[in-house]
């Protein structure tokens, strides 16, 4: 009979389950009983054993060949559901037909309920398997045991509000030994399952059946139920995490030694394959492999798909590998061999790796001649790593550390040859080395492999080669060895240049290496190149971002800037003075005077807008600083409106409407102004009006700068542009404020144009403001006398009346005899 696996698993937890249920069952009825039913417990057990027993012996019968014992356990571990079936059997029959006479009315009700539930546990098994953690799955079942032991003991009426023992039924002591006893037939099912079990139906189950079974064994007694909970616990510390995992290998090992000494060696393969699967390293499972593969024929063996499918190329090199960590022989030689031939014809990509293999075999024969023609014919395959397979790479790796760390004579005549010879070999080895380091970070011979190959290391001939990134190398080995040999006169160049490789290579070098070396060459004499150093620090420091410069190397870092500034400054390259200048004002200690300094040497190279911007920055430190703010005046009128609107982002930011309308308003506020701070004013307000179009007041005192200038129509049209863009809200203080003015002026301006009517507008806007007053209303009293609008011009000249005091009285009083005289007509 064939047997679904998946089929089998949900079947086999499901008569765990329902066995659980029955055992339960079977407790409670011994439990309530009203003796102890001695007899009826060894029926009932004689029942499950017989049938366990013909159930053992039924999948016997289906083994041919070998000793009885081996037959048994053979037939029980692949064919173990018909023990199972024989045990459930037998368990119903002595159950419905020993015990149930024993219960009461409802012992029916209890067998399918107790069932029921039973195989609903099983099926939570199932779903617990999907716990990774063998520790939580332990919990788990010790919770769920711990849950069916109180549900059991409120049914035996165990325990309650007067404490654990408080009733003690005749025969608790039988159910004890009855759940004993069903603990050694749980051990059966386990060993008969197909499948594996797991921690959590483990720790379930022996909290129940044995932790239980111990309690009522003891009478109920309080000690019981201690010792009942600590058989578990001594379980699970004995046999630890893994339980269900060390069961099913114990199985397959078991599986595979008797299916070998009937002779079934595909089956004995599949198992010791599956065991491997379970535990690569376990050495039975190696040995049982290896013997299993050597009586296959390897024609026959690829010929049978099934059997292909059991033996894993990769787990024969993993086998071949452990053999030759040792010197296996001849005999051992021959069965790597063997085995290398086979891995060639099931997975021919592996090629390679079987090859390097080959190497480490013919050196255990004293074959060396031709373990160099072998290792150097896989160092020379490809010549382009990044075009390799997967198992090329790794078997040049493998060569690498063979012929470079491991054998000296391999070194001098294959490895050195070829890493002169190409320079990108030098590198592949060196990778190989690195990785075998961080695994093995204090091995002498590989410490040595890597000095020797970075010590080998050219900046022409490699560094062409590293600047790409890809080299997976630790580059601070390199750098930390490179600054280590700065203090030796005859190491120093050599370690600048491994310095500077490391810095061309490794993106995260720190800028502090290279001013080391900036300093030790200034320290002999040459100043050239330790200039040269300073700026590669400098330039490696902007990659990274100053910011994210380490504290102690960002202050380096802007010494290293400083110094260069000065540098340039001394020998007036002043533009290069002033991008360091620049740089060095990025950190945070630079202060006032780096600012100034870059204003003035900007100036000197004409560049008002760079110069405007250092002094904007500096002006944060010292908003009074009478020198910046000459140089704030200076700088923004050099700078012409038609630059600014060339190239609006050089200026974004450091022209502050703010300043050019305080500063035009003290200009054009200033009676006696001369024409020349007229024309300042109206070039600082121009500048703000590109920098922030919608700047009303800007706009405003413009306006009031052309009129002043005599540009009249040019003014109205700037403050028609203010009127139009009347402010959103009154929050809006100093746009609210320049909108109103613009009124005024407006109106005023419109009035001498005679523009009456478009005056009255202006000028009643006005009125709302609080700077209204007897002004405003004498000049809407002229606009209204020019449209001939009397009456209306006859009340705000009278509005004026009410000023007492104010100049404009007397014409109020002299435009309403014009108005009166005007009405009355000419005389006679």
């Amino acid at each position: 009979m064939a047997w679904d696996v998946d089929r089998m698993l949900s079947t086999e937890v499901l008569v765990k389950g329902v066995f659980l249920g029955l055992a339960l069952h079977a407790a409670r009825i011994l439990g309530l009983a009203d003796h102890a039913c001695w007899r009826e417990l060894g029926l009932t057990l004689a029942c499950a054993a017989g049938g366990l027993a013909l159930g053992s012996l039924a999948a016997m019968s289906r083994k041919r060949g070998g000793a009885f014992a081996s037959r048994l356990v053979l037939g029980l571990l692949e064919d173990g559901w018909l023990a199972q079936a024989g045990l459930m059997a037998g368990l119903s029959i002595g159950i419905v037909t020993f015990l149930h006479p024993l219960g009461g009315e409802d012992v029916a009700g209890w067998l399918i309920g107790l069932v029921g539930a039973g195989a609903m546990l099983g099926f939570l098994f199932a779903i617990l398997q999907g716990i990774t953690n063998s520790a939580g799955r332990l919990a788990t079942g010790a919770v769920l045991g711990l849950l069916i032991v109180g549900g059991m003991g409120l049914a035996l009426g165990l325990w309650g509000s007067e404490g654990l023992t408080r009733a003690r039924p005749p025969g608790c002591v039988v159910a004890g030994i009855w759940l004993l006893a069903t603990a050694l037939f749980y051990a059966a099912l386990v060993f008969t399952s197909f499948e594996p079990e797991t921690e959590t139906e483990i720790s379930c189950l022996t909290m129940v059946l044995a932790g239980l079974g111990v309690f009522l064994a003891s009478g109920a007694a309080g000690w019981g139920f201690g010792l009942g909970l600590l058989v578990p616990s001594l379980a699970y510390l004995l046999l630890g995490e893994g339980i269900a995992t060390r069961l099913r290998l114990g199985k397959l090992l078991t599986r595979a030694k008797l299916n070998m000494a009937i002779g079934n060696w595909r089956k004995a393969l599949g198992c010791s394959s599956r065991a491997l699967g379970i535990d690569p390293g376990n050495p039975r499972a190696l040995a049982d492999f290896w013997r299993l593969t050597s009586k296959l024929d390897t024609d026959e063996l690829l010929a049978d798909s099934n059997a292909r499918s059991l033996v894993r190329a990769e787990r024969c090199l993993d086998w071949v590998g452990r053999r030759l960590g040792s010197n296996p022989g001849p005999s051992g030689l021959e069965e790597c061999e063997r085995m290398l031939n086979l891995v060639e014809k099931l997975d021919p990509p592996l090629t390679p790796l079987a090859g390097y293999w080959r190497v480490v075999s013919d050196l255990h024969a004293g074959q060396t001649d031709q373990a160099a023609r072998r290792v150097q014919a896989i160092l020379a395959t490809g010549g382009h790593p990044e075009g390799d397979t997967a198992a090329l790479k790794q078997a040049r790796q493998q060569a690498w550390l063979l012929t470079h760390a491991w054998h000296d004579r391999l070194r001098a005549e294959v490895a050195k040859p070829l890493i002169q010879d190409n320079p990108s070999a030098l590198l592949e080895a060196w990778e190989a080395i690195e990785e075998a380091l961080e695994a093995d970070p204090e091995n002498p011979r590989l410490r040595a492999s890597w000095r020797s190959l970075v010590e080998s290391l050219s900046e022409s001939t490699h560094g062409p080669l590293v600047g790409h990134g890809s080299l997976k190398v630790d580059w601070r080995r390199v750098e930390g060895l490179g600054v280590g040999m700065l203090e030796d006169a005859n190491k120093r160049l050599r370690g600048a240049e491994l310095v500077r490789l490391a810095a061309q290579a490794n993106p995260g070098t720190s800028p502090a290496s290279l001013i080391a070396v900036a300093k030790s060459l200034q320290a002999v004499g040459d100043e050239q190149a330790g200039l040269e150093h300073f700026r590669m620090a400098v330039a490696l420091g902007q990659r990274q971002g100053p910011a994210n410069l380490a504290a102690a190397d960002r202050e380096l870092f802007f010494r290293a800037v400083k110094y260069l500034a000065e540098v340039a400054e001394h020998v007036e390259n002043w533009p290069d003075a002033a991008k360091l200048w620049s740089l060095y004002s990025e950190y945070d200690r630079s202060g006032l005077e780096t600012l100034r300094k870059l204003a003035d040497l900007n100036e000197r190279l004409g560049d008002p807008s760079q110069a405007l911007r250092a002094v904007e920055k500096a002006l944060l430190y010292s908003a009074k600083d009478a020198d910046l703010l000459a140089r704030r005046e200076r700088y923004l009128w050099s700078i012409t409106p038609e630059q600014v609107e060339a190239s609006p982002e050089t200026f974004k930011g450091i022209i502050d409407p703010g300043f050019c309308v305080d500063r035009a308003r003290k200009a054009l506020d200033s009676t006696q102004a001369d024409p020349e701070w007229l024309r300042f004013a109206d070039h600082l307000l121009r500048l703000a009006l590109i920098a922030r179009p919608d700047h009303l007041p800007s706009r405003h005192l413009l306006g009031r700068a052309l009129a002043r200038m005599g540009n009249r129509d040019e003014a109205v049209a700037q403050w028609e542009l203010v009127r139009a863009n009347k402010p959103a809200n009154w929050v809006e203080g100093e746009s609210d404020d320049a909108w109103q003015r613009t009124n005024q002026a407006l109106g005023d301006a419109y009035l001498e144009l005679g523009r009456y009517q478009d005056s009255i507008d202006c000028l009643e806007d006005f009125r709302k403001s609080s700077r209204s007053g007897a002004n405003t209303l004498f000049k809407l009293g002229q606009a209204h006398e020019g449209l001939g609008q009397y009456r209306q011009a006859r009340k705000h000249f009278r509005e004026v009346e009410g000023f007492e005091g104010n100049p404009l009285v007397w014409q109020a009083r002299d435009a309403l005899e014009r108005i009166r005289q005007a009405e009355a007509g000419p005389p006679g």
